[in-house]
């Protein structure tokens, strides 16, 4: 078997990274990861750094065991010290894991989703210098919107909620391009949603995988993956893919909700051809001053948070 090639599948959230995940995994050439975040959470956060420096191999693997990321691959404790050894970084670890993992025997393509690995495309491109980056995008209305529902989300004022996806968008559209070159992807999740197939064949061409028609079941791929837990915020991915599950901001987000999203993502609608819906002016005072003072605080803080993330992961040895 040629050397594997790892498959990256970023976005922010709810922009339809399940979906894609599920149908990308009907196909039996790659082996999707069940979501674990472990690189995100575990190794360019540091903390695998820090757990190698408090303990021995066995140690080590007793404090991983417990780990989300190995909960999902099942593996226990003797698993996981198989795949470590003295010295070397989580990456190393990580691709163990990948090798150990049963799904990927034989299949030249392993893929890993965690849509806030956006935020580390930098950390990715370093460790995985031949690697594949998909970014699937959403008209961030509808995401906003999602994002009032999910259980994840739900409970957060909707300031930050909009902010996330503003300064993920931000670090996709800086690094994605410039650090991945010729093996980064964009997708648009309605077009995904308007022509499944088309876009499918796109991106099977671009990481070299053969097309095939189960691809067009999300289910089929999707039921290896998505837990019990997961299906509050996961359950539509596993369905037929709808091509009426867009704009439902229109009647969801109120004006003002709307046209906050719309004033702090601007630049991303303008280049990504998302029309605004109404002019700021149709609002009234107080919701004209409550967009200008959210609009202004996310407008400061993200470029400040872009800026801070881009330098930790410049200063970070993965």
């Amino acid at each position: 078997m040629p050397s594997r090639r790892f498959v990256f599948l970023v976005g922010v959230g709810r922009s339809g990274t399940s979906l894609l995940q599920n149908m990308l995994n009907s196909s039996p050439e790659i082996a999707f990861l069940p979501e674990n975040s472990f690189l995100r959470r575990v190794v360019f956060s540091g903390r695998f750094s820090k757990l190698r420096r408090s303990y021995d191999r066995r140690g080590l693997a007793e404090q991983l065991e417990s780990d989300h990321a190995f909960e999902r691959l099942k593996m226990n404790r003797r698993d996981i010290e198989a795949c470590l050894s003295e010295h070397d970084g989580g990456v190393t670890l990580f691709r163990r894991v990948v090798d150990h993992w049963g799904p990927t025997n034989g299949v030249a393509l392993a893929g890993d989703k965690d849509p806030r690995l956006v935020e580390f495309i930098p950390s990715l491109s370093r460790a995985f210098p031949d690697a594949f980056l998909i970014h699937i995008y959403r008209d961030p209305r509808d995401v906003a919107l999602s994002k009032t529902k999910a259980s994840w989300s739900k409970d957060r004022a909707f300031i930050w909620n909009v902010f996330g996806g503003r300064v993920q968008l931000d670090i996709a559209r800086r690094a994605g391009a410039a650090l991945f070159g010729e093996r980064y992807l964009e997708v648009r999740y309605e077009t995904l949603l308007n022509d499944p197939e088309t876009v499918i064949r796109r991106i099977c061409q671009k990481i070299d995988l053969r097309y095939d028609a189960n691809m067009m079941n999300p289910a089929l791929g999707g039921e290896k993956l998505v837990a019990s837990n997961e299906l509050d915020w996961k359950r539509n991915s596993l369905k037929p893919v709808d091509a009426d599950n867009r704009d439902k901001w229109k009647n969801g987000l109120s004006a003002q909700q709307a046209a906050l999203v719309e004033r702090s993502h601007r630049a991303h609608m303008q280049r990504l051809n998302y029309a605004p819906s109404t002019s700021p002016a149709a609002l009234g005072p107080i919701s004209r001053l409550w967009v200008a003072v959210q609009s202004a605080t996310i407008a400061i803080l993200a470029p400040v948070y872009l800026n801070y993330r881009l330098w930790t992961q410049s200063k970070s040895q993965d």
